[in-house]
């Protein structure tokens, strides 16, 4: 378990020292801080925006972060070998991968707790309940990271990772628009589960299932996958 936390903590690491996050973060901050400058308004209300801005952040935000990192953790270590360094140490495979998966998933808990954190700041409406509501958004994260890595696993180059990755989302998303009913077993279908988050249950069971669905076939790849 410590070798996978110390994996992740190196990972996470790795993540903060390319400096597009951080202005990816820093961008997200202002341009989340500056829409939720409202003056004059009820606190009820700046609550309320505070929760619509979930829309964005989980069908705009979420999908390209996650896939942009995935892109990054992945493909690109194998392309500039550096993965090599990594296989070298006494660790399995399972562990550089479980690894790799919970610095994704903790940048994104900071991104999406920070943005919480701005919004409510910013619009003078501390709400810790917005604030986990936001963090709560984790969860199309686990789906998003696995559906990134499987893609990620496939394609050599982080850029055509991303590209790939960003086509299959909007055709998942056309796909629940003109077919409901094969729209309605994607989990791109349940991102609005914030809105009735206290009976979220099967939403929350969709997101989970896909995230161990494609991390089963993830596993296999990465362990099976040439350096």
């Amino acid at each position: 378990m410590k070798t996978i936390y110390n994996g992740a903590v190196v990972e996470l690491k790795k993540i903060f020292g390319h400096k597009k996050y951080l202005v990816l973060l820093i961008l997200q901050i202002i341009i989340f801080g500056l829409s939720s400058i409202n003056t004059g308004v009820a606190t009820s209300t700046k609550i309320m925006a505070a929760s619509t801005k979930l829309y964005f952040i989980n069908y705009l935000v979420i999908p390209l972060t996650v896939f942009m990192l995935a892109a990054d953790v992945f493909p690109q270590e194998f392309n500039d070998l550096s993965i090599k360094n990594v296989m070298l140490r006494p660790i399995s495979r399972f562990k550089i991968f479980v690894s790799k998966i919970l610095a994704i998933i903790a940048f994104m808990f900071i991104n999406l707790g920070l943005l919480g954190i701005t919004v409510t700041l910013v619009g003078r409406a501390f709400s810790l309940k917005v604030i986990a509501l936001y963090l709560a958004n984790i969860l199309p994260c686990l789906a998003f990271a696995a559906l990134g890595i499987f893609i990620a696993l496939i394609f050599k180059t982080s850029t055509l990772s991303m590209f790939i990755s960003i086509v299959v989302y909007l055709s998942m998303i056309l796909l629940q628009l003109y077919n409901t009913t094969m729209g309605a077993m994607l989990f791109t279908s349940q991102l609005g589960f914030y809105k009735e988050i206290g009976a979220a249950s099967n939403q929350i069971l969709m997101f989970i299932s896909w995230f161990l669905f494609l991390s089963v076939i993830n596993l296999t790849i990465f362990e099976r996958k040439d350096i």
